[in-house]
């Protein structure tokens, strides 16, 4: 049995994400054994050979192993464990670890500012039952800045036509935009915290195009990222 079956056992019988696993135990390819890495849960080699073995693992050693579901928890195992660890394996664990930690706050702060765009994260009723798609968003956009002048107010009409019209095909919008009602036809619920979202995400250019009449627009265009 591989560390990795095992692994997945572990998992399992204990009701964990083993792909939260995967990237804790990408240490093992940088220099660190599994073996070790039990030593640092305080389970020891001999009960790492047992689970290589095939056994399965008791409840009380699912539910420590459990403890480290949190990068964090890992951490202050590995911080307990600095009297058997060498220097170089401490800053490899470390290092590995808050790397772990910085994805998941960027992903934090991601899906958090696409609720405030989107309003409706999850498919529901009011999305057209499809997760919201920047990326979906974006390539629509290309599609119609290839043919058309696509300033703001009409980016928003070709959006909701582009969804509804899949909706009426499919049962599903194409890209996950919720929208509201304004006086002149419905619009993506937060259009300029989105278009501002694509643009910072370097998925689209913005462009101020001033009128004659001192009045100017927005024009929106696919960068091709």
């Amino acid at each position: 049995m591989t560390v990795w079956v095992y692994w997945d056992n572990i998992c399992r019988i204990n009701n964990l994400d083993t792909f939260f696993f995967l990237p804790i135990y990408q240490p093992v390819q940088d220099g660190i054994s599994a073996s070790k890495i039990f030593e640092i849960l305080g389970l020891g080699t001999n009960t790492y050979r047992l689970y290589e073995s095939g056994e399965m693992p008791s409840v009380s050693n699912g539910r420590l192993i459990s403890t480290i579901e949190k990068p964090v928890s890992f951490l202050s195992q590995v911080e307990a464990s600095i009297h058997f660890l060498s220097d170089k394996e401490i800053n490899k664990l470390t290092n590995h670890v808050k790397k772990i930690q910085e994805q998941e706050t960027r992903e934090w702060w991601e899906t958090m500012f696409e609720e405030k765009i989107f309003h409706d994260h999850k498919p529901c009723e009011y999305n057209g039952y499809k997760s919201p798609d920047l990326l979906k968003v974006a390539k629509v956009i290309s599609y119609f800045s290839n043919e058309l002048d696509t300033y703001k107010t009409k980016v928003n009409k070709l959006l909701f036509y582009c969804d509804f019209l899949m909706y009426k095909r499919t049962a599903h919008f194409m890209t996950g935009i919720t929208y509201k009602a304004i006086p002149y036809g419905p619009v993506p619920a937060d259009y300029d915290k989105m278009y501002i979202k694509l643009c910072d995400d370097e998925r689209i250019n913005i462009t101020q195009i001033a009128f004659k009449d001192g009045n100017y627009g927005e024009k929106n265009s696919w960068k091709g990222r």
